[in-house]
């Protein structure tokens, strides 16, 4: 199953200053590979030879190039996603554009390699239907799989836009990111610089005002943007587009037009990675490290920020 990806593609001189930027080798990232290639085959309940050595390359990449790292994030990836994988069997993802808020990647990185991700509301998606949330969980998940595959980058920097937002749609927002299924917060992962937030509203900034008591006041100001100016300290303005004060040509609604279609163009080999690629726990040797997997006492991690 291979993903037609025009969206974000990697030159390679971008893609040698990020092995520079990690230290790493050809011939280093080759063995490792080839280590990581070599356990697979060692581990039965894994789906076999669907792994590329681009796919391992990425992989190794997300975890710092740590071999260790990246054979445990496979083991959880690959289990965690086959406990819920018939119920997301029955749901068809929808689309960026049908979506709230929309998650948008942009095709360029930063000067510091860095993959910026707007979220921003959707007027047109209702975040009290049901179905439509369901669809959106969907979503979340086939552009993991898309980044775990195709975004090669140091990191992410995430744009939280709320202009749009009203008081009841922040707390749907809210409760739909605290119900989102908890076994594929622990598959996908995403190594993340920094959460940048912009037009944030008076109900939403009491919200970060509280924070205050648990971050530093240099972190409420680096996260918290009054303006576009102040969102630009932590964002080269020459990387964003215009809606954002940026220098970017290209409109926002039409690099949402671009990874619309690469989606759709993606979208049913992108399902079919969500929920056929798991694990087989019959053909597992030995019995799951679930306390591992999992971590302590049922906890997850799903961000790490740098």
């Amino acid at each position: 199953m291979n993903i037609n990806n025009t969206y974000c593609t990697t030159d390679p001189e971008t893609r040698k200053k990020i092995l520079d930027h990690f230290k790493i080798n050809p011939a280093s990232l080759k063995r490792d590979v080839d280590i990581i290639k070599e356990w697979i085959k060692q581990n039965p309940h894994f789906p076999q030879g669907t792994q590329d050595d681009d796919f391992i390359e990425k992989l190794l990449l997300k975890n710092k190039f740590s071999v260790t790292a990246t054979k445990d994030r496979i083991e959880k990836y690959y289990t965690l996603k086959a406990i819920q994988a018939d119920d997301m069997a029955k749901i068809r993802s929808a689309l960026p554009k049908e979506t709230a808020p929309m998650i948008i990647p942009l095709p360029k990185l930063t000067d510091k390699l860095e993959r910026i991700i707007i979220m921003k509301a959707n007027k047109n998606m209702n975040f009290m239907d049901s179905e439509a949330v369901q669809k959106s969980f969907k979503l979340s998940l086939v552009v993991s799989e898309y980044g775990l595959r195709c975004d090669f980058s140091v990191s992410h920097r995430i744009i939280q836009d709320f202009e749009g937002f009203d008081p009841e749609q922040f707390r749907q927002y809210a409760i739909s990111l605290a119900t989102f299924p908890k076994p594929y917060a622990g598959a996908y992962f995403a190594r993340v610089a920094g959460v940048e937030y912009i037009n944030v509203p008076p109900m939403v900034e009491n919200f970060f005002k509280g924070m205050r008591n648990f971050v530093t006041d240099k972190i409420f100001r680096r996260v918290v943007h009054k303006n576009y100016e102040s969102l630009h300290k932590n964002i080269n303005k020459a990387y964003l587009p215009p809606e954002y004060g940026g220098e970017l040509k290209t409109p926002l609604s039409e690099l949402i037009d671009a990874w619309n279609k690469e989606v759709e163009t993606n979208l049913e080999v992108l399902e079919k990675l969500v929920v056929e690629e798991v694990a087989r726990e019959h053909l597992r040797v030995g019995k799951a490290r679930f306390d591992d997997i999992f971590g302590v006492d049922g906890t997850f991690k799903q961000l790490e920020i740098d």
